[in-house]
């Protein structure tokens, strides 16, 4: 075994000994960041929200990078969106699970939950506001198609 700094092998294995330890407690606070992040998706998928919601983590050069409440698969999941900021083509950007990201990312992502909640509250009203336009073309659109095949059936 090495000498310590000093030359005492037994404060080495005493830093070791610390070491672990600090690593071990680690280690637990992200498992139950894990988990935090795992009954937070449960409770968002609760409230049926039917469309994404994300918001900016950060951004460099051309490239960005979200955290979204989207579909993932069959399931409503916390996901970290990455990929061109122009758009770019679907197959430019990789989706994944907030809780198959490091131990980094994931406190990083979940410290900013609470700007995906706000954010998500314009953005669903946003998509509203559309939706309603969108009802208003079509009312628009089966009017004149009434008028114009009035009678003939």
């Amino acid at each position: 075994m090495r000498k310590h700094a000093n030359g005492s092998k037994g404060d080495l294995r005493s830093t070791l000994a610390e070491l672990k330890s600090a690593k071990l407690e680690v280690d637990e606070v992200d498992d139950e960041l894990s988990k935090r992040i795992a009954l937070a998706e449960k409770a968002l998928a609760k409230l049926k929200l039917g469309v994404r919601i994300s918001v900016e983590l950060a951004a460099k050069g051309n490239w960005a990078q979200f955290l979204a409440f989207d579909k993932y698969g069959n399931r409503w999941r916390l996901v970290i969106e990455e990929g061109p900021d122009d758009g770019g083509e679907p197959d430019d950007w990789q989706c994944t699970p907030l809780s198959d990201t490091n131990r980094e990312m994931r406190a990083q992502a979940f410290e900013r939950l609470p700007e995906l909640l706000e954010a998500g509250i314009q953005q669903i009203r946003n998509y509203a506001k559309q939706r309603r336009e969108l009802l208003a073309q079509a009312d628009a659109l089966l009017a004149v198609l009434a008028s114009e095949t009035a009678g003939e059936e």
